[in-house]
């Protein structure tokens, strides 16, 4: 059987109970999320590798992870998180996100944030260029990096799809604004008129019950994903 791979920050979960100590934070699965109903509507295994709070430079560290159990027919997933998210590296040599020290919804530094790069010196650096270069660190990412994989995957026979929780056409590059186009080697672009987060929203669907989706709509959810899926969407 062939599988669908489902890769993202918490936007990919209806359950954030099942990441915690005993897997190291990493759950191996969803029940009952939208990319399980997908997988099923679809006859595929469910592979499910999101975690919450990642940046897209660590959900793109994961698929590579994955590289060699990638078979044709497979479907890659993606929920990529938000261009305003980065990462850093530790004392210990550790890759961490940045989302706890910027509230993406806010959107703003949070007081953890504040308080640490207070004390971290170091560290000080680091959401002053993501937030004031993101154009030059996305397009290293996806043109440097994603974009050459992905070309390769596809030619292989695997089907990808991207759903952005944003899609800024322009992001910060210095004191200017920059427009940013995705790679058109992507593969497919899930598209949500005004972007996915704001179709959360709007449809009140969006909130705390189950991860951060209001309760029981899971299914919808992935219905409007499909017919999307269907359709192939629109390139971005």
């Amino acid at each position: 059987m062939s599988k669908f791979w489902h890769y993202g920050d918490s936007y990919s979960m209806n359950d954030f109970l099942l990441e915690n100590l005993e897997n190291n934070y990493r759950a191996e699965t969803q029940i009952g999320n939208f990319g399980n109903i997908i997988s099923n509507q679809l006859d595929k295994e469910y592979k499910f590798k999101g975690v919450t709070g990642f940046s897209n430079e660590l959900i793109f560290n994961r698929i590579l992870y994955n590289l060699n159990q990638f078979e044709k027919g497979d479907i890659i997933f993606i929920n990529w998180s938000y261009f305003t998210r980065g990462s850093y590296v530790d004392k210990y040599g550790v890759i961490h996100s940045t989302n706890n020290w910027f509230d993406e919804t806010m959107p703003g530094m949070t007081d953890e944030g504040k308080d640490k790069l207070e004390k971290l010196e170091n560290y000080s650096f680091i959401m002053d260029y993501i937030l004031s270069y993101n154009y030059d660190f996305n397009t290293k990412l996806f043109y440097g990096y994603v974009a050459p994989c992905f070309k390769n995957l596809i030619e292989k026979g695997i089907v990808i799809y991207n759903l952005f929780i944003n899609y800024n056409e322009e992001l910060t590059f210095g004191k200017s604004l920059k427009k940013f186009v995705m790679p058109n080697v992507m593969g497919n672009n899930i598209r949500f008129d005004g972007g996915y987060m704001n179709w959360l929203i709007q449809g009140e669907l969006h909130g705390d019950e189950e991860g951060h989706y209001t309760a029981d709509n899971q299914q919808y959810i992935a219905e409007e994903i499909l017919k999307r899926m269907d359709g192939k969407s629109k390139l971005i």
